[in-house]
């Protein structure tokens, strides 16, 4: 049963990431029965955001991943990815067209 608040599920919906059957944000985010697993986060970000932004956006979410399943700063893995704006599409339409 994934341990996950509500936080990560707002979180993947806000930047587009589709919830595996099992309902778990990501299997390395569950404690399954009792063992703690290595916290590992993947965003995927369209370019442009600046360095601060994303230091502060690493800071948030590690915070919230400590306070929520009990691991240490040092235990959560954050993967951000930029996409270029012509590399992502929404309802047919390229982003670098909109």
């Amino acid at each position: 049963m994934c341990k996950v608040p509500l936080i990560f599920y707002a979180l993947q919906y806000s930047i587009g990431f589709a919830l595996p059957a099992n309902g778990c944000f990501h299997d390395k985010l569950c404690i399954l029965e009792g063992v703690e697993q290595v916290p590992i986060v993947q965003i995927e970000l369209i370019e442009g955001r600046t360095i601060d932004q994303k230091k502060t956006m690493a800071k948030e979410v590690t915070d919230a991943i400590v306070r929520s399943l009990g691991v240490t700063p040092d235990a959560v893995r954050i993967i951000m990815r930029d996409m270029k704006k012509e590399d992502f599409a929404v309802g047919g339409k390229l982003r670098s067209d909109q």
